[in-house]
């Protein structure tokens, strides 16, 4: 039982010193200013893509709008021409 608690013992405190120099190598200087630029460059392309789904929104609003307005428009002339029936 006593050699299960200092295997137990030995793998949390390693898992611990792990943890510790993991944090310390991602606080160093040159690995949070690579991350930061990473960030920017990251919010940078999502306001670029939120920008073009805005466009090709508008642009199908629009292009829904000419449709509307051609159906309006057959639908007037469909009205205003005289059917003829010819039997033959």
């Amino acid at each position: 039982m006593k050699i299960v608690l200092a295997i137990l013992g030995v793998v949390i405190v390693g898992v611990l010193i792990l943890g510790f120099l993991f944090v310390r190598w991602t606080n160093q200087p040159e690995n949070v200013a690579a991350r930061l630029k990473e960030r920017e460059v990251e919010t940078a392309r999502k306001i670029e893509d939120e920008k073009k789904q805005i466009e090709a929104g508008k642009k199908q609003v629009e292009l829904d709008k000419e449709i509307e307005a051609k159906k309006a428009n057959l639908a007037a002339i469909r009205m205003t021409v005289p059917v003829r029936l010819t039997l033959t």
